[in-house]
This record gives structure tokens, sequence and C-alpha cells, in this order.
């Protein structure tokens, strides 16, 4: 509806200007006192001002659902929002004089308002603001919605403004009734001859003219009829008609009527489904439609209105053309019509839907379930009337009979008592969760058999059944600690019900419970797991940056050791590889954490285990006061990580070594071991190092060594329990197992079964011995920290070779094109896989091969768990370089893969 389209007679200016008058001077009155009392507290956030400017009133339909929309945004937002909130009632009242005395009224009260931002709601209060926006809201942002036939030129000579266009969709409701009304024979169009309902017939009927193939099309207009002649009208309509109800508001003698009125009339006479364009309309009978809805448009606004709040340059956010319409239908019309729900658009909104039967019936439901259970304590209560009145002996044990079967078929523990707290039945289940049978306590106080304790506080809740006992109360649901005979606990969600005998007395309860221990315990290893993600992601970022410390550390320790002369001291070059050999060691204390809490796959190499043992013995016990015992024969090689097992063995012997209170031995012994299928190990059949580690300690029990290995178990009072389930981790990861025996007070033995590689024997060996380079290479270096690049390019240097650096990879890429440009290429590269803000090393690699250039290349990385590294062939790389890495760890990288 335009703003200005139609006034009212210039003689309802007086009454306007009383009236307004009056609202003048109470606004004064109330203004100057909100002003007063809204003025927050110094240095306390001021709340974000919207006003929000509707054109009709409160209670019209299109009004209140925009404003619903609006609210539902504004509520969920983390700012805090004021609205002030104002209506034009342009519906029922339209008047020059009305409208210049509310907008002198306006701009006083928001004179002495701050306001933030001004929402206009449909066409008539979008044409208000913009008249009037410099007095009123000091051309401050606004946002617009539910703004029918828009055209840019209206917001000609205005800045700062957008919103979401309300555009209805008749070529979607034409399509939507020839796909859901597969008889449809006519469309009848209805409209009337307002300036809205014009609107529409003229873009119904240019919609239709561009669809071929339609049904007859039928245009009736309110305005040429009087309701009655038109509701005659349309029950001559055949069934396979269908309606598209656009505008009907006034009639032929300018009668106006409410939707309620007009579409109750229409959809009672028309025998054919009603289309309509407004979600406000989908009622009284209407089938629904692809339509406009009020609280999409006043939702869409607000969301727009709360990113300029935020900042954001409206300039930025462009009016929304696209209007966010929806598919919505009711319910009794679809089955008036008999219309199915699988013909309609997924998604779509069946308004009045029956609920279902749970739904519909929900208290009735639990009402059924609640009186089954009173009804079992009700049969208890029979059996006990029974044996007090002296009945017969069979029809006793009749009725014990029946609640027995009852009872048994229950999956929940069920334990029944007297009002003296004595116990009187039990079912299986309560049996199985107790550990006694009914026989063997009947009779006896339930506290004998169980006591109840909060979860939380752990204090006694003999209140519960208390409660049931003295007020004939139901308990609910509660979770609760059962503590049995034995001392054992279980996690139950318990509740009790009264049995009342007669006149109402109460003779005693049953208790339901059922066990949720092992819910709880999953519930807990979740959260468990969610802080392990956490510090797996702390521990990647303080790995990588120590990593690349220790390389720098590592580097120039053994750049040192080659500067030295021959005549330098001993003691200097021994110092040098103390250092060097220290740094390597250090990268174990991040592995440790990083292998458990983030799972790292082990990269895996040929190693020989009988120097690793001898290198994790003497470091793990250095300054114990324990005397450490080798036994390590000629050991076969084995595809192994070997930080990875570095760690196991450590964890392993720093737990012996404490668990040994008085000064003893410890024995660490390795030897070769060809499994076959007659263990009972879960090992394949083969060859394996088995590696034992002999403590004099004090031993565990039988009961604590079916959960040593289980995260977070733990003896010691500052233990985290992480170390034996990560060593556990990593031996499970290296395909092998193992396995602990112990017997209090006499020691514990831990063995650890690795895969090995006899005939690889030579190989290693070989590999060991390989050293002198086999020609001088041109290297491309990739390396972001610049300590290391330096590093890196000396080492490569002092073998011999030819070495240009880059800081990131698109400067490597462009060395790479430099260099085959004169025909100089690369033969190999050192590509560090992360590269903080550009290209790393997978990149790069993936970009040469993209452009078909081929690069051997060398990942590197101080994220050992990252994919690459243990996968560096499915990534194209030839070979790694973990960091930290000394210059003979490099030295025979080239010379295996150059």
């Amino acid at each position: 509806m335009r703003f200005y389209a139609a006034l009212h007679a210039a003689s309802s200016a007086v009454k306007s200007a009383a009236l307004c008058g009056a609202m003048l001077w109470l606004l004064v009155m109330t203004n100057f006192g909100s002003a007063l009392a809204q003025t927050p507290p110094a240095g306390q956030p001021q709340p974000l001002h919207v006003l929000v400017i509707h054109s009709y009133h409160a209670g019209y339909g299109s009004s209140d659902a925009v404003m619903k929309g609006i609210e539902n945004s504004f509520h969920g937002a983390a700012e805090e929002v004021e609205l002030f909130i104002e209506y034009l009632d342009a519906k029922r009242l339209l008047d020059q004089s009305y409208l210049e005395q509310l907008h002198r009224i306006l701009a006083f009260k928001y004179s002495r308002l701050r306001i933030d931002l001004v929402i206009a709601s449909d066409n008539d209060a979008l044409e208000f603001i913009l008249k009037n926006r410099s007095t009123i809201c000091a051309e401050k942002p606004v946002v617009f919605a539910g703004v029918s036939d828009f055209m840019p030129s209206m917001l000609a000579g205005q800045a700062n403004i957008t919103g979401v266009v309300e555009a209805s969709e008749y070529r979607a409701n034409i399509e939507l009734a020839q796909k859901i009304l597969p008889h449809l024979t006519e469309i009848v169009v209805i409209s009337d001859r307002t300036t809205t309902g014009r609107i529409h017939e003229t873009a119904f009927r240019k919609t239709a003219g561009q669809m071929p193939g339609l049904p007859r099309i039928t245009y009736l207009s309110f305005s040429d009829f009087l309701l009655p002649e038109l509701l005659e009208r349309l029950k001559l309509l055949p069934s396979t008609a269908a309606v598209m109800l656009l505008h009907h508001s006034v009639d032929r003698d300018a009668n106006t009527y409410t939707n309620k009125q007009s579409i109750t009339a229409i959809t009672s006479a028309a025998p054919a489904p009603v289309f309509v364009l407004t979600e406000d309309r989908v009622d009284y009978g209407t089938l629904g439609g692809r339509v406009v809805s009020g609280y999409l448009q006043g939702k869409t606004a607000a969301e727009m209105a709360l990113h300029i709040l935020r900042g954001e340059p409206i300039e930025t956010i462009p009016v929304l053309t696209d209007s966010p319409n929806r598919h919505v239908f009711d319910y009794n019309t679809l089955a008036r019509f008999e219309i199915p729900l699988s013909y309609l658009p997924a998604h779509s909104k069946i308004t009045n839907q029956p609920r279902s039967f749970y739904a519909r019936n929900k208290t009735a439901v639990w009402s059924v379930c609640l009186t089954i259970l009173i009804l079992s304590s009700a049969v208890l209560a029979l059996a006990l009337n029974i044996l007090r009145r002296k009945r017969a002996e069979h029809e006793l044990v009749e009725q014990r009979a029946k609640l027995s079967s009852t009872l048994q078929s229950i999956t929940d523990g069920v334990i029944a008592v007297d009002r003296n707290k004595k116990i009187l039945l039990l079912n299986r289940a309560a049996e199985q969760l107790t550990g006694c049978k009914q026989e063997e306590v009947a009779g006896q106080a339930i506290s004998s058999l169980l006591t109840v304790k909060d979860e939380s506080t752990r204090q006694h809740c003999a209140h519960l059944l208390a409660r049931v006992l003295e007020s004939a109360e139901t308990v609910p649901h509660n979770r609760c600690v059962f503590v049995r005979r034995d001392g054992s606990e279980l996690l139950v969600s318990v509740s009790a019900a009264p049995i009342k005998g007669g006149a109402s007395t109460v003779d005693g309860a049953v208790i339901a419970f059922r066990d949720i221990t092992t819910e709880a315990r999953a519930q807990m290893e979740l959260e468990r797991a969610a802080r392990l993600e956490s510090v797996g992601v702390l521990a990647g970022g303080l790995a990588h940056d120590f990593n690349n410390l220790l390389t720098a550390i590592a580097g120039n320790a053994g750049l040192a050791q080659s500067a030295v002369g021959a005549g330098s001291s001993d003691d200097a070059r021994r110092y040098l590889r103390n250092l060097e050999t220290a740094s390597i060691r250090a990268r174990e204390l991040t592995q440790q954490l990083l292998t458990f809490a983030k799972g790292g796959a082990p990269v895996r190499k040929l190693t020989a285990l009988a120097p690793l043992l001898h290198d994790a013995g003497s470091f793990a016990l250095a300054g114990s006061h324990n005397r450490l015992h080798l036994q390590v024969d000629s050991l076969w090689p084995a595809h192994v990580d070997s930080g990875q097992i570095t760690q196991v063995l450590h964890n392993l012997l720093i737990n012996a070594d404490q668990a040994m209170p008085t000064p003893g031995q410890l024995v660490l012994r390795a030897e070769n071991v060809m499994m076959d299928h007659s263990h009972s190990l879960p090992l394949s059949p083969g060859a394996y190092v088995k590696i034992s580690i002999i403590d004099e300690g004090v031993g565990m029990p039988p009961e604590m060594l079916s959960r040593i290995f289980d995260p977070f178990f733990t003896t010691k009072q500052r233990g985290s329990g992480l170390g034996l389930a990560s060593a556990h981790s990593i031996v499970k990861a290296h395909d092998g197992c193992i396995t602990v025996n112990s017997i209090p007070g006499r020691g514990s033995i831990f063995a650890v079964f690795l895969p090995a590689q006899p005939e690889a024997a030579c190989e290693a060996g070989n590999a060991a011995e390989a050293r002198p380079p086999k020609k001088s290479l041109r290297v491309l270096v990739l390396e972001d920290d610049a300590m290391i690049r330096e590093v890196l390019t000396t080492m490569l240097e002092r073998l011999g070779h030819y070495a240009i650096a880059a800081e990131d990879g698109t400067t490597a890429l462009a060395h790479v094109e430099s260099a085959l440009a004169v025909n100089q290429q690369f033969d190999l590269a050192i590509l560090d896989l992360i590269v903080p803000g550009g290209m790393g090393g997978a990149e790069l690699l993936k970009t040469l091969n993209e452009r078909g250039i081929t690069l051997k290349a060398i990942a590197s990385s101080g994220y050992s768990t990252d994919a690459v590294m243990s996968d560096h062939q499915n990534f194209g790389f030839a070979g790694v370089l973990a960091k930290p890495y000394r210059m003979d760890d490099l030295e025979d990288l080239l010379n295996k893969i150059a």
C-alpha cells in the first residue's frame, strides 16, 4: 500500500490535532520521568536503542508477525537491545493532519531519547520515516521490512538505508496448484479495486501471460460484488478449480471487511481450495501456498540491523530483493480436499496439524505408566491384606504368583518394603544388582541390604523413603549411589511410590531403581576425551615451536663439532656431542604427551634396538637409587618410531623405579623370540623382540592388573594415569602388545613384544655404515624460521652441497621457475610443511606437480604427528626429516635418496 495513496477528509484534522495535543502533553510528562529513570549508572554499558515503526496497528496479523520475528532475533543476540515501538495505524486512520501531528510527537519524543537504528515495517512506515528522518532519528541507519512493489527510486536522495523486500510469488503458486491438484481445470483469481488489489491483479496477469499451457483463468473483482453475491458466484465453481485470493477488503458498496470476515466467508462457499499470498491469511479455511512470511521479514531485517549495530558498514549490506518466503499449508484444508502431504514441497510448514498420539496424550501416557507401578504396589498391598485377614492359603499363593510374574518381567530392580522399612520382596533384577537373594533378606530392614547416598554430597538419603511412607508422596527419578553389603557402589536412578491400604493409609513402599553406572562412566569418558583434544592442540603447537628451537640447537652443536680443529681439546668435542645428543633426546618430552593426547601415527624406520635400549635405560634411571642390570642379546632390527618406543621404555622404567621403595636391582632384558599359533597373546605368528622390565617393588593385586592400562587410572598421589595408557597405545600402534605380571610384595614384570625383521639385520648394519656423500647436489630449502634456515643451509654447504633458501612457498616456487629458465634444475628440495600465513611444503609440491614440474622432495616438520610425516610417500615425498635432527641424520638421508 502506498503511504499517501489515500487521505481521509480534511475535516478530521481538527479532531486529530486535539487528540495529538493531549498526547503531546502526556508524552512530555512521561518522557521526562522516563529519561531520568532510564539513565544508566556511570560506567555501565548502555543498551542499543532500536526504533521500530509499524505501518498498521498492534493486533494486525502482518504487523504482529514482523514484530515477533524482530523480537526473536534480538532476544538471541549477545548485545542488549532496547526496542521502542510505534504504530502509524494506517489501516484505520490515514489523514494528512494526523500524520503531521504524529510526526511532531515522535520528533519531540525521540529528540530526548538516543536512537541507534530504525526498522520500518511495510510501505507506509518506510515513506513516513524517509520523509521525517532528519527530525525523528537524526539520519540514523534505517532497515525496512515488508515493503512491496519496491523500486530503487524509492530511496533516491537517501543514504544509510537497506532492508528486505516483500514480493508475492504468483508463478510459484500457479505451479503449486498444478502440482498438488492433478485434475485442475480452472483458476479463479479474486482481487478488488484498491491500490493493493490492482497491483496484485496486474502482476498476476503479467505472470500468467508468460506461462503457456495454463488452464482457464477467471478474474473476479470483489469490488464488482456484494459479499453475498460473490459467495453465490463461488458456489458454482467445480471441485476441479482453484481460487487465488489476492486482495479482498472492499466490496461494491465500499464496505470493508477484515481478513477473518472475508476469508471465512469465501472458504466456506468455495467448493475448491483457496490459495493466499501471505502467511497471516493461512487460516480460516484457506489452503495456503508459497506465502510472504511476516515473521521471516522481521527476522531478516533484525539480523541486518544487528550486523549494522556491530559496526559492519551498511554499504556492504545491499537491499535483499529475494523475498524470504516459504511454503505454508493448513492441515485441515489439506484433509478436506484429500491432498496428500507427499504432494507438498519439502520443508513445508503445516499449521493445525494434529500432534501424535503420544504428544496429545503425554500426561495420560505417563499417568498410565505410573498407574502400572502403583497397580503393582496395589497387588502387593492386596497380598499383605490377604495375610492380615487370614484368607485361604491357596488364594495367597495365587496372588503372590501373579505379583512375582509381574515384577520378574520388569528389567529395573524393584524392592518392596512395609511401613517399618522391612523388606517384603525383591525381583530378579534387584537380586542381581544387590547381590542378595530374596529369601536371604526377607523381613530384614532395607538398610541392612544397601545404603542410599546422595551422588554429590555423599550424605545418606533415608529421607527419600521417609517422604513416601509419611506423606504418601511419589518420589520421581533421582540419581543416587547404592552402597551394597560388600561395600561396592552403584550409581542408580531411583524412584519410589507408596503402597496404600484401606482408608488411604500407607502400608509400605515400592522402590524402583536402574543401574546407570556405565552411562555415567561413558559420559565422563566423553568429557575427558574433550579435555584431551584441547591438550593435544596445545601440545602440537608447543611441540612444533620446541622442536624448531631444538633443531637450531642440535644443528649449531653439530656445526660446532665440525668447526673445531683436530687440535681442540677432547673435552670441547665431548661437550658439543653431549649438547647435540641432549637436544635430540629433548624431543621425547613433547612426543610423550602428543602420542596419547593427539593419537599420532608412528613414523617408522628400520632401527637397531640394542643402542636404543642402552640409551633409554641410562637416561631414565639417571640419579636413581636403584641399579640397572642390562641383559641385551644380539637383537633383530625392527621398523619402529624410535622416539615413541623410547617413550614407552621411559614410562615403564620410571614406573618400575618408583615401585621400589628401597634400593634394589632393576633388570632390563631383551631377546629374540618366534611366536607361533600356540600362544594366547593378541599377536600374529612371526618374529618378535621381547623387552622385559623386572622390578623388585611392591607389586599389584589382581583386581588392579585389570585396570592398569586404563586412561587416568593411577595409584600415585600425583600421577596423571597417562603413562601406561600412552605406552599401551604406542605398542598397539606398532602391531605389538604389552603384558604385565605381578605378585604383591615381590615385584612386577612388564613385557613388550615388537615385530622384528630378522632378514633386515644386514641391511640395517649396512645402512648405518653408509656415510660418504654420493655427489654435490643443488638443494632448495623451504624454511620459515630464519635460525633453522641458516643452520640447514650451512649443514648442506659443509656436506659439499649447494643450497638456496626461501622463507615461504611463493619464494621457493619462484626459485624453481628461475632455475628451470636457465636449465639448472634443483636435484632435491627440503620443504618445511608448516609456513604460518603462507604456502607450506605439501602445497608447494602439489603446485609443482600441477605445473608438470618434477622435484624430489624431503618433508620436514616439528609436528611429529603430521599425516605427511607418517605416510610421506602417499603425499609425493621421497623421505622425511623430523625436527630436531643432526648433521649425521641429514647426511644419511641425502645419501639414501639423492
